[in-house]
Parts: C-alpha cells; structure tokens; sequence
C-alpha cells in the first residue's frame, strides 16, 4: 500500500466494490455523494490507477479495482485485530465476531452466546451466519468468516477444529405417528420409508448414506430441501420422514407438531466441532466466543421423558 492510505477510504472502497454504487454507500455513511466520490478519488490518485468505471447502474471495478480487493480487506481485518492483540489481560473484549454456523444447531446456541455476550462482554457483536457444512468450511478456510461450528466436513485441515458435541440421530415423523413416535427404529427400516433429507454433501446425509452403504441398503428420498425449517414443515404435512438431532426439532416436539424416536441398530451419532479461521491469529473477541461455544451445555433441553440426556457435551 502507498505511505498515508486511508484506512477509512479503503473502507469505503470495499464497500463500494460489495454495493455497486457510491450514492448508496453515501447515504449509509451518511456522507454527499460528491464527498464520496472526492475520498474514491483520492483513493485512486494514492494507488495510481482508476478503481471504478461508473456507468448507468453504478460503479464498476477495473482491473486495478479487482486486485486491490483483496489486500484492502486482509489490511483492515489486520487493523481491526490490533486492539485485541495489545488487549491488556482481564480486560472485557470487544469488536465484531463473524459466526458460521449449521441451521440445525443455530437457535439453541445463538440463544447461548446472546446471553453470554450480553452478561460477559457486551463489547462483542455477533454476525451471525447460517450455512450447510461445506460453505462454511470454505469460508472458514477462505478467511471470510472468524468462527463456525460445522459436523464432521472431510479431509481438509482446519488447525483449531475441538468436538464439542455428539448428536444421536433421530427419526422425525408428524406427531402421533406410529414409527416416529415409538420407543426406537432400527437403521434397517429406514430403507422403506419416504425421506426428506438434505442434499449431500450435508453431515446428516453424509452419515445417512454411508451407513446405508454399509447395511447394503438404498434410502428412499422423495424429496431434497436446503432449508430445515421447509424440511419440517413439508414432515409436519405428512409428505415424509426426516432424520435430525433433538436441537433441530426441539420447539416443534416441544409444540406437539412433531415426533421423534431414537434410530438404533446402529446408532447414528453426528459431531460438531468449533473452529477458528485457518491462517491467523483469532481476536480476543473470538477467543471468547470459541470458549462459550466449547462450553456448550443443553442440560434444560437434553432430555426426554423416559430417556437419558440426547446430547452429550465433550468438554
């Protein structure tokens, strides 16, 4: 970077180049759009070159534009982690923690770590991400997000990955169905019953499948959905089955909308881990939420009348 860049135009660069529009990251700054264009010009005369081709819609990048992107962002992620590296010991800490997490597990813990933050370090602001295994991964290793917690993902490396739960796998049917809401199902009966499941590469399916595989068995999958809240609804209409953990379906069993029974013969359990970003060091704003996050505990939803705890904490 060129001696006496401005790390707030750099900002207003990033911004610009993610919205497509100087007026509109004007008006969100609270700034003209003449003075916006005046720091996006002064920005250009520190590199050299031309960022932005303006046209009819917006603002476009140049060449020039599309190579700075990625060390402005890298120098204004290091920026921000300044404080937190010097953060004297003791001190509550503070900044913006970009949090990936699985739909299935995201409410009960968002609730977790919205009343730690609340209690603990009110200096922290959750930015809350809900992704399928894989895109989180990506973006863990991609640096795009701080912290995440993901099942079980494949062979690639993550440096920080800590299990923290183990999740039995249930079979979920509409309430009072026969099956779902018996005392158990052995694995080999899931073959003949329509499934609505999500797509691979998801960690449930992945679990799914492969244990079918083993039992030389094929699952009937009627139908795919990304989205869990649609999964249950199209259960609850009696379309289907589907296979989660008790978190997944906890306020629907809760409300009497849905069932569930343990799958046995084998026991499918599915783990979640928390991980930090791959390649630098985290915030002391991340730290703390990998803490609450490796402290996880649900003893007030685990269980089931008759039965033991559903899920059990590793830490």
């Amino acid at each position: 970077m060129p001696p006496h860049t401005d790390l707030a135009d750099l900002s207003l660069f990033l911004s610009a180049a993610s919205a497509g529009s100087l007026s509109q990251v004007a008006w969100l700054n609270g700034m003209t759009p003449s003075a916006m264009s005046k720091r996006i010009r002064a920005l250009e005369a520190a590199m050299g070159h031309r960022l932005f081709i303006r046209n009819g819609r917006g603002v476009a990048l140049t060449e020039a534009g599309r190579a700075l992107l990625l060390p402005a962002r890298d120098l204004l992620e290091d920026a921000s982690r300044l404080r937190s590296l010097v953060e004297v010991s003791g001190a509550s800490p503070q900044g913006t923690v970009r949090l990936g997490m699985q739909a299935s597990v995201s409410w009960h813990l968002i609730q977790l770590l919205w009343r730690r933050a609340r209690e603990e370090a009110p200096g922290i602001r959750l930015q809350v991400h809900e992704a399928s295994t894989r895109q989180l991964l990506e973006e863990l290793l991609q640096g795009r997000i701080d912290v995440a917690v993901l099942s079980e993902w494949g062979p690639e490396r993550l440096d920080s990955a800590v299990l923290v739960q183990e999740a039995p796998l249930l079979l979920v049917g509409p309430a009072g169905d026969p099956l779902s809401a018996g005392s158990s199902l052995p694995f080999r009966q899931l073959a003949g019953l329509p499934l609505i499941l999500s797509p691979m590469p998801n960690g449930s399916r992945v679990w799914l499948e492969t244990a079918a595989r083993d039992a030389s068995l094929n699952l009937n999958v009627v139908i795919e959905g990304h989205s869990m809240h649609l999964i249950l609804k199209m259960v609850q209409a009696r379309w289907g089955y589907t296979v989660a953990h008790r978190h997944a379906i906890q306020d629907e069993l809760g409300d009497g909308q849905l069932s569930a029974c343990p799958i046995v013969e084998p026991a499918l359990v599915q783990k979640f881990y928390v991980a930090c970003a791959n390649g630098r060091p985290p915030t002391a704003a991340t730290q703390r939420v990998a803490q609450w996050i490796t402290s996880w505990r649900h003893a007030s939803v685990d269980e089931a009348p008759g039965q033991g705890p559903m899920f059990r904490s590793t830490s």
